[in-house]
């Protein structure tokens, strides 16, 4: 083993020229077979990085742990097997960057790009990513255990063989990744997006078999309980078979389930063939394609009426064994919308949808709505944006489109805040939020959305946006305080200086919203300094 690395401390901002010694030394320590090693703690608990067996180290990994990285050109660099333990980097571009086998425990890269960056043996525990773009990253073996990945995308990511224990993935975005042999036992999967990819089968190249989680339906979008297999034909993009799976806890632990342990296609591929644990066998044939969709009682077909049945479903609140469930109509009807898959019953469904959102009863552009908020990036959603922008008067009335008070200008808030999200955010879609959040009314629910695709704007329009209405100030502290932002000692401090609120409300307020934790102490060390002072 190498020498130990003690715990890191912040140790200020890397410069260029730093860095530039640290990629030469790393490449140095590459081309002297040092590479392909492992980094561990020790028995004291320490890490420490061991070459590749057999091989004697003769130079150590470079160490950037405990650095600053802003301000410096991160795409394409190359520090494989470096130390970047506790590393600082938020928002970063590391776009095509060599980090294989790198250790980036505790490190802070939230927001940050990896498009086509190279992970694969990194050791990322504890690492905060929220917000991250990895599209496209090579990550097979990466340990993502414990880390905060809330809200990031691993779109087309090859992540095979790793390790998200324990993690929080609140809202990934998992769709099109190879996650083959990938383990997420304990892991929090709130609103995750997961398509288990392709498994491969030869001779059936017209045919995919693909595993999708599905939200537990008995108690709205908060828990993963179950899923189903499907064989999908990929010439046509239609689901030609279905089979269920659940698991025994709300969590996607991994860890027991009912239902099918594999799913292949027959040699002469005609049919679907799932086998449970014991060996029973169900087949299904796929000379066509299923022509009719059930869910909680609801059927589709072709020959289904889909504007009768979505205006049926809003007008009843939901289907009848699903009435309880948190807006029902809804989010039955996105559930409905992915169960229908890429088929042409999908697209009628979508389009009726959006048809309603301007609809004369406001029981359908409730409903119309709330599947917006729960399916940002469904056909249509652009339409939200359109409303927004000029007929916002079609959503001012005081009716509540929902049984726990929600307006339908909440409603409209709300999925405008999920359309920011998305990662094709256009440019209209922000200009819209920034108007909002200066302007009376509920621009503060937008805060928090806008601040993770607009750092900036909402930094340097701090103070007008606290005095744009009443109690803005409280739902600007708060974005900055949940959204992990150093910035928010700083801000509270400016809002009190510029005479919109006092220190005692401030202070007040943080205790009323248990806010503990580094970010209240920014809080409290910002109020506390002289006027005139760094805090």
């Amino acid at each position: 083993m190498g020498a130990l690395t003690a715990e890191p401390r912040h140790e200020g901002r890397l410069t260029r020229g730093e860095l530039a010694a640290l990629v030469e030394s790393q490449r140095e320590l590459v081309a002297q077979a040092g590479g392909g090693g492992t980094w561990r703690r020790d028995k004291k608990g320490e890490w420490a990085y061991g070459g590749p067996k057999g091989r004697r180290q003769r130079v150590q990994p470079a160490s950037l742990a405990g650095r600053d990285l802003k301000g410096l050109d991160l795409r394409r660099v190359a520090l494989p097997w470096a130390n970047l333990r506790a590393c600082r980097g938020p928002g970063q571009n590391l776009t095509e960057a060599d980090l294989t086998g790198c250790l980036l425990a505790d490190a802070d890269l939230s927001g940050a790009t990896l498009r086509r960056a190279r992970l694969e043996g990194a050791l990322l525990e504890r690492a905060r990513l929220g917000g991250a773009k990895l599209l496209e990253v090579s990550a097979d073996r990466a340990v993502f255990a414990r880390a905060d990945l809330s809200g990031a995308s691993f779109r087309r990511a090859r992540l095979r063989g790793a390790d998200f224990s324990g993690a929080t993935l609140t809202g990934c975005d998992f769709r099109d990744a190879d996650i083959e042999g990938a383990s997420f036992e304990g892991a929090w999967l709130v609103g995750a997006r997961i398509d288990w990819g392709p498994l491969g089968f030869p001779g059936k190249e017209r045919f995919r078999v693909q595993k999708v989680t599905l939200k537990k339906e008995s108690e709205g979008p908060d828990y993963f309980s179950s899923g189903e297999f499907q064989v999908v034909d990929q010439s046509r993009g239609e689901v030609m078979a279905r089979f269920s799976w659940a698991l025994d806890e709300p969590f996607m632990t991994n860890k027991s389930y009912s239902g099918p342990e594999e799913v292949r296609i027959s040699e002469d591929g005609s049919e679907a063939i799932a086998r449970d644990a014991s060996g029973a066998e169900e087949r299904v044939l796929l000379s066509a394609a299923v022509r009719a969709v059930e869910l909680d009682g609801v059927e589709i077909s072709p020959e289904t009426d889909i504007e009768a049945l979505v205006r049926r479903i809003a007008v009843e609140g939901g289907p009848p064994n699903a009435k309880g469930e948190r807006h029902s109509a809804g989010y039955f009807l996105t559930k409905l919308s992915r169960r229908l898959g890429k088929s042409p019953s999908a697209v009628r469904l979508n389009a009726a949808v959006a048809s309603r959102l301007d609809d004369p009863d406001p029981r359908l552009r409730a409903a119309a709505l709330r599947f917006y908020y729960y399916a940002p990036a469904a056909e249509g959603s652009e339409r939200v944006l359109d409303l927004f922008r000029t007929q916002r008067e079609l959503f001012s009335a005081n009716y509540k489109g929902s049984s726990n008070g929600e307006t339908l200008e909440g409603n409209l808030v709300d999925a405008l805040s999920q359309l920011l999200l998305e990662e094709t955010t256009s440019e209209r879609a922000k200009d819209a939020a920034r108007a909002e959040v200066l302007a009376p009314g509920q621009g503060g629910e937008l805060l928090s959305a806008l601040f993770k695709v607009d750092r900036d704007f909402v930094l340097g329009h701090a103070v007008e946006i606290a005095a744009s209405a009443d109690r803005r100030w409280q739902d600007l502290v708060y974005a900055l305080y949940v959204s992990e932002s150093e910035d928010v000692g700083k801000v509270a401090a400016q809002i009190v200086a510029a005479g919109v609120t006092s220190r005692a409300k401030v202070v007040e307020f943080v205790k009323s919203k248990h806010m503990t934790g580094y970010y209240a102490g920014l809080i409290e060390s910002a109020l506390a300094a002289k006027p005139g002072t760094r805090p």
